[in-house]
């Protein structure tokens, strides 16, 4: 199974990479609670999504919720699709979504695997190709959903107040 990003991640990364060299202070960011029952997942957010669906050749089609803030130059992205993938395979997928992730934007400075929703999962920690910016990514796979969560922000705001809110406050709804 190839894995592929969508065209729309590119189009995301372009834009916000270059303002990932922008020194500023950041602005205490205003966290919310944000639930989406047609989706069955909620976690917290610094603004209101924008959704966008792509048209992509990977065998799940990817629906996106992206979440910018703009004061602090960063982009909050939830991304999620239907997949085939069964548990023993699991391991494979995560890795070749690892290799591309690297491949594509950057690199990797940690791998660690993480549970969420019951469900295991890996975190990526990148440094952008140019050197400027810091993403952060979890995947994982709950119900034949596939689930990324990533974060992007200019390293000087790596902070875990920055990234940590919105990674660890995702939740599935209906998660059995």
């Amino acid at each position: 199974m190839k894995i592929r990003f969508p065209s729309g991640w590119a189009i995301v990364l372009a834009i916000i990479l270059p303002a990932c060299s922008k020194p500023k202070a950041s602005p205490p960011i205003r966290w919310e609670q944000y639930t989406s029952p047609k989706d069955h997942f909620s976690l917290l957010v610094p603004g209101k999504p924008i959704e966008e669906d792509t048209d992509d050749s990977s065998p799940y089609q990817l629906h996106h919720f992206l979440f910018q803030v703009n004061e602090i130059n960063s982009s909050y992205v939830v991304s999620y699709g239907n997949t085939p993938i069964d548990k023993q395979s699991l391991n494979q997928l995560y890795d070749k979504e690892r290799d591309k992730i690297v491949d594509q934007y950057g690199r990797l400075i940690q791998e660690k695997a993480v549970t969420i929703s019951g469900c295991p999962g890996r975190e990526l920690n990148l440094i952008t190709g140019d050197g400027k910016g810091y993403l952060v990514t979890r995947f994982f796979v709950s119900q034949g959903r596939f689930y990324r969560m990533l974060v992007i922000v200019p390293r000087a705001e790596q902070s875990a107040t920055n990234i940590l809110p919105f990674l660890n406050s995702f939740k599935l709804l209906d998660a059995k």
